[in-house]
């Protein structure tokens, strides 16, 4: 159970609502938030729409870690909580204030999953929603509550130079990434982050930061579970024959030099028996996984 009851409704709605926006299901889902003391109507209206601009913040600043890395995020459940929680810590480090923490992180967790969707892997959205539970617990409550907690964030989120944006969108204006980035403070787009280039950022880079390793070793067997949890029936169905795994042109998965990962035959071979395999039969699916890993390994070297 989360330390505060409110989080989980809460990124519920926040994921959706953007889902929603993106087009990745059909109508809105019926919140599940309940509406009492700090947690006001206005309050969860602003964060969902705050946070789904957050989303297309990450989507132009994160395009290229995530196009790099998604073929190995999607071979376990582990690698997918330990890439997509380094990139948090990373987001958390970069602001002093818990506030602005809370929504640059749960923004790009929101667009991960959004990304999964994207490329056909749907079922990653409820493990991201336990993996953001867990990850706000730990890293982001203490201070939110110092901070001023649900009460004070409202008036936070209507002092936001995109503020007077929220409101458009919230009568219905349905604006565009390049209408959302120009509300954008400059160093929110900067391809660095802590004065280190996000196109740089590499696999021995992710797998060497302790604390997303040791949380995503944690997480692990929980996004497993999640994996096989129902999704809400307001999904759009892909158009028959589609592939969504592959890569979208000029992305960089299409570039053979922009993930050296999948250069050699034996990394391909592996990571096509991975996409054939049924995510229920799960002692194939770490038996080939290894096989995956050791292929990447020697690939390295």
């Amino acid at each position: 159970m989360e330390k505060d009851k409110s989080i989980r409704p809460i990124v519920n709605d926040v994921l959706w609502y953007a889902c929603y926006k993106e087009k990745i299901i059909r109508k809105q889902i019926k919140s599940k938030v309940t509406i009492a003391g700090a947690m006001t109507n206005i309050l969860v209206t602003n964060l969902c729409t705050l946070v789904w601009m957050e989303v297309n913040v990450a989507a132009h600043r994160w395009r290229t870690f995530l196009d790099r890395h998604f073929e190995i995020m999607m071979s376990s459940p582990k690698l997918y909580a330990q890439y997509v929680s380094y990139a948090c810590y990373l987001l958390k480090e970069e602001s002093s204030d818990i506030y602005k923490s809370f929504l640059n992180t749960l923004g790009f967790m929101a667009q991960a999953a959004i990304y999964c969707c994207r490329k056909g892997r749907k079922e990653f959205l409820n493990a991201t929603i336990d993996m953001y539970c867990i990850f706000f617990d730990r890293e982001i409550y203490h201070n939110f509550l110092i901070r001023g907690g649900w009460k004070k964030l409202n008036k936070y989120l209507e002092s936001q130079e995109n503020a007077p944006l929220c409101k458009e969108v919230k009568k219905g204006k349905d604006a565009s990434q390049s209408e959302i980035l120009q509300y954008v403070s400059p160093e929110c787009l900067n391809d660095s982050i802590n004065n280190f280039a996000i196109k740089k950022i590499t696999r021995k880079i992710v797998g060497s930061h302790k604390p997303s390793a040791t949380f995503a070793e944690e997480m692990a067997t929980r996004i497993k579970e999640s994996l096989k949890e129902p999704l809400p029936e307001e999904f759009i169905e892909e158009p028959e024959g589609a592939v969504g795994g592959e890569p979208e042109p000029g992305s960089s998965l299409e570039t053979e030099d922009a993930y050296p990962e999948t250069k050699t035959l034996a990394v391909k071979k592996a990571v096509a028996l991975l996409e054939g395999v049924s995510k229920d039969i799960l002692a194939l699916y770490e038996l080939i996984l290894f096989v995956f890993e050791e292929c990447i390994r020697v690939g390295e070297n």
